[in-house]
């Protein structure tokens, strides 16, 4: 079966994410500039996983040569 999945490698999807948070964070500073509330935003580089616990595109491969197949293999014992 063939998929696609977001990766944190991607430099578009990486822009994208900048953009979105950039844009959350203007609108709780429009919204909240009387108030000046102190927030925290905690910012995660996970895109998610779909049936499989590996990030398969070449980048990811090339990061993390082998770690996926050690980790396949500790699950089978």
């Amino acid at each position: 079966m063939s998929f696609q999945m977001l990766t944190v490698f991607s430099r578009e999807s990486m822009l994208a994410d900048a953009r979105a948070f950039r844009t959350i964070m203007k609108h709780i500073h429009e919204m909240d500039a009387a108030e000046r509330t102190v927030i925290t935003v905690h910012i995660e580089t996970e895109k998610g996983l779909y049936i499989t616990h590996c990030d398969y595109c070449e980048t990811a491969y090339k990061a993390s040569i082998g770690r996926c197949k050690r980790r396949r293999h500790l699950n089978m014992l």
